[in-house]
């Protein structure tokens, strides 16, 4: 890495989530939304393994020009950091306005309370991702149990009490666990769709897609290929084949209801809503 970029480099994530914010670009990162593009290097299997930061434009947020913007982002990040700190334990989470004089006076709880939204804040200026902001979100729950105990310890003898918080814990977190699995459920699919793609259509090669950049990352990187992204283009359009045989990609997922093979394409077979086309030498 910083070969490629002429310095020390370690890594290009935080530069990165500060040129995502740029008006210019709002939030679209180029790799995945400029067409067909390239793996990183040989190792990769797309241009998002290592995305070129020179492809994200910089941006001074604090400019005249830009700070409404920057401003107006970073209440918006504020919100979605304390929708998805309630939404990882919303029982627990929210028992942090109920906060008494005796959490307050605890120093190591007020240390774990404003490491909570210290961490959390931090993001709030940039891009707030759930996945960023997980440490957050385990302090501030920390906290809900320990108003959860307080709450019950005058009304529960000790081995009762430990039962209803421990139970109280377990369901808190079921929202959170079914959101986790719904997240998963695209890739479950896109690995069983990955081997029979590979049982039927014996797929082996570069691949790209006409959409669902997401999906087509899933079912290369089970077919063990190189993904070279989507071009949301109609399988008909000649600048698609072209660039597409240009890079040397082998096939095309095509997620529309195409009935016909253009020139230069073969239809050898559908799995799902996915029509696989290899590219082929065009007919004259």
């Amino acid at each position: 890495m910083s070969n490629k970029y002429g310095a020390f480099t370690v890594s290009t994530s935080g530069a990165i989530n500060i040129r995502i914010v740029n008006p210019e670009l709002n939030f679209k990162h180029p790799p995945i939304e400029s067409g067909f593009a390239e793996p990183s290097d040989q190792y990769s299997i797309s241009a998002w393994d290592d995305p070129d930061l020179e492809a994200y434009p910089e941006w001074n947020p604090l400019s005249f020009s830009n700070i409404k913007y920057f401003l107006t982002n970073t209440a918006k990040n504020v919100l979605k950091l304390i929708i998805f700190i309630l939404a990882f334990s919303p029982l627990l989470s929210s028992l942090i306005i109920f906060i008494r004089k005796k959490e307050i006076e605890n120093k190591i709880l007020v240390k774990i309370l404003f490491a909570g939204i210290i961490y959390g804040l931090g993001y709030t200026t940039i891009y707030v991702e759930n996945r960023y902001i997980w440490p957050s979100c385990v302090l501030i729950t920390i906290i809900g149990v320990f108003i959860l105990n307080s709450f019950y310890e005058k009304i529960f003898t000790n081995s009762l009490k430990s039962a209803v918080i421990s139970f109280l814990i377990i369901i808190s977190f079921i929202p959170f666990f079914i959101y986790g699995i719904t997240q998963q459920l695209p890739n479950t699919k896109a690995y069983y769709q990955a081997k029979s793609l590979k049982n039927n259509l014996e797929i082996s090669g570069n691949i790209a897609s006409t959409n669902y950049w997401d999906h087509g990352l899933a079912l290369s990187y089970f077919l063990n290929s190189k993904f070279y992204g989507t071009e949301k283009l109609p399988l008909n359009k000649p600048e698609l084949l072209e660039k597409a045989k240009k890079m040397g990609i082998n096939y095309i997922f095509d997620y529309s209801n195409n009935a016909q093979s253009p020139n230069g394409l073969k239809f050898i077979g559908k799995i799902d809503s996915i029509s696989v086309y290899k590219i082929v030498e065009q007919t004259p």
